[in-house]
């Protein structure tokens, strides 16, 4: 197989502007974002972790740094992440939507139910101000919502707003929504936290 430019697959990984700081902050001589993801899948792949329990086993009572283990999975995780979205992403295609028609309609339908990014409360608003771009900042609000007070998570996600929208269906509302991202002048976008999947008009 050739080792040129054009067998190599990019793929885009987005994380907030803090954790990309904190990879950065980690990176070896001569090392780089790219090569830190590399290297941290490649040891998930290769099985190449070390599980806790085994040391637990070891019985040693000397201190063991597991930071750089729990930044590489962080790393791993953010690329799994990126992976799903361009995976469905990708799946509403020409020929996978022979319902298209329906589609667009139900997406008309639902954009009402989705949530602005002003509709945020005023202490998560505050944190998505120290964020430039309104994407990664509605990303960070909702990361900080996630890891202090999840009552304030926005209602973005499909199940929420198939909810609001009295549909039944998630898939077909999900849907919609990728059709409204990917395919439509308005301002939809999504962002994925924890795994979970956030619409917001933008």
């Amino acid at each position: 197989m050739s080792s040129g430019s054009h067998s190599k697959v990019k793929l885009n990984v987005r994380v907030p502007p803090s954790k990309k700081e904190e990879w950065k902050d980690t990176l070896e001589d001569g090392e780089t974002l790219t090569s830190l993801v590399r290297r941290a899948v490649d040891r998930e792949i290769n099985n190449e972790y070390v599980p806790i329990g085994v040391l637990d086993d070891v019985g040693g009572t000397q201190e063991i740094d597991f930071s750089e283990v729990t930044e590489q999975l962080d790393t791993l995780q953010a690329l799994v992440e990126s992976l799903q979205r361009q995976i469905d992403l990708e799946s509403i295609s020409e020929e996978q939507a022979p319902a298209r028609e329906d589609t667009s309609d139900l997406a008309m339908e639902v954009v009402e139910f989705i949530p602005r990014y002003n509709d945020l409360s005023d202490d998560l608003l505050r944190v998505a101000g120290e964020v430039d771009d309104e994407v990664e900042a509605y990303e960070a609000a909702i990361e900080y919502a996630q890891q202090n007070d999840p009552e304030k998570l926005p209602d973005g996600t499909v199940t929420d707003i198939a909810q609001k929208a009295r549909q039944e269906d998630d898939h077909i509302v999900w849907q919609a929504l990728v059709y409204l991202e990917r395919r439509t002048t308005e301002d939809i976008e999504s962002v994925t936290v924890g795994g979970q999947r956030y619409w917001v008009r933008v």
